[in-house]
């Protein structure tokens, strides 16, 4: 079992419009933890790119 997810997105600045982002893009990457009654997404971590 993979123990992490990762998702990518756009980065808006002030003043973009919804189709042409111009901060680059931003990815989380999860870590998934156990936890008492369940499983626990942790931000194991941050990049930009």
């Amino acid at each position: 079992m993979r123990e992490r997810l990762a998702r990518r997105f756009p980065v808006y600045k002030e003043g973009d419009s919804n189709a042409k982002p111009s901060g680059g893009t931003r990815q989380i990457q999860y870590k998934l933890k156990a936890g008492e009654a369940g499983w626990i997404l942790r931000i194991d971590k941050v990049t930009a790119y």
